[in-house]
């Protein structure tokens, strides 16, 4: 976001202790793959389980397709993290489900995807439970690093 600051670490881990409830591995995962990939809201919430689950585990590498990007000339490819892959692995075993068309940000409608607004009401509630203030930043991808898979 314009104008907005990422995420310390110390902030990121007070955030992460305030995810609870059935869909608190979603949400872990989806704060924690924003910050470690560089997408946004809106490209997450089009990833599809095909997208990140490849011979039964979790893909070294995401691509999110042209049509699916905001502003973007081509697709993009970003390599998973260590933290994001075991955050989704741990989403997709409470999801119950590796079938390749759900939505990996699965709402609470089986088979629909969350959406931008409920996304951003997931992280914004959780920087407010964790005592943040300001304009902050869940896709900055300030640890990405080649390799990091």
């Amino acid at each position: 976001m314009i104008g907005s600051r990422p995420l310390t670490s110390g902030e990121v881990a007070s955030v992460l202790k305030t995810f609870s409830g059935a869909y608190a591995a979603r949400d872990r995962a989806l704060l924690i793959l924003g910050l470690k990939s560089g997408f946004r809201i809106s490209e997450m919430l089009s990833l599809r389980v095909s997208d990140v689950w490849k011979d039964g585990k979790v893909a070294e590498a995401v691509s999110i397709a042209r049509k699916r990007m905001k502003g973007e000339v081509t697709a993009r490819k970003v390599p998973v993290n260590l933290e994001a892959a075991k955050a989704i692995q741990d989403w997709l075993e409470v999801l119950g489900t590796h079938a390749p068309d759900a939505p990996l940000f699965e709402s609470q409608r089986q088979g629909k995807a969350i959406d931008c607004t409920q996304a951003y009401r997931i992280l914004e509630g959780a920087c407010d439970a964790a005592g943040l203030t300001g304009k902050l930043g869940t896709h900055d991808a300030e640890e990405v690093r080649p390799g990091s898979v």
